[in-house]
C-alpha cells in the first residue's frame, strides 16, 4: 500500500540524506511514480522528500560541529551537502546563523546531562 512505500522512502531519506542522494533515488528505491510518493510522504510526515533530506543533513552537520574540530568542508561533505557555501547557506536560511558562530556557541555551552 502507498503508506507503506512512503514509511520506506522515510526511513531510505533518513539512512541515506548524507550521502547525497537526491528525491530521484528514493523514487527509484520505491519504484512508485513521484507524483504518487512525493503525496504519500506529506501526507505521512507533513513535509516534502527535499525537506526531510535537508532537515537530516542539517541535524547532522549540526552534531558534527558541536563534536568534532573538523572542517567546515569536511562536515559539509559528511553530512551530504555538496558544498561547504551550500552548508552555509542553510544554516543561515534555517538557523539565521553561519556554521562557524554555531560551532562557537555549542562549543562553549556547558555538555547537557
Amino acid at each position: 500500500n502507498m503508506e507503506r512505500l512512503a514509511r520506506s522512502g522515510v526511513k531510505f531519506s533518513q539512512a541515506y540524506a548524507c550521502t547525497g542522494i537526491e528525491v530521484s533515488d528514493i523514487v527509484q528505491h520505491v519504484r512508485v511514480s513521484r507524483r504518487h510518493l512525493k503525496q504519500q510522504f506529506r501526507r505521512t510526515t507533513g513535509r516534502s522528500i527535499l525537506t526531510e533530506i535537508h532537515r537530516v543533513r542539517l541535524e547532522t552537520a549540526q552534531r558534527l560541529l558541536g563534536e568534532t574540530d573538523w572542517k567546515l568542508a569536511r562536515v559539509a561533505a559528511r553530512a551530504g551537502f555538496t558544498h561547504a557555501s551550500s552548508m552555509s547557506g542553510m544554516f543561515q536560511a534555517r538557523l539565521g546563523i553561519r556554521p562557524g558562530e554555531y560551532r562557537r556557541r555549542m562549543q562553549a555551552s556547558p555538555p547537557k546531562g
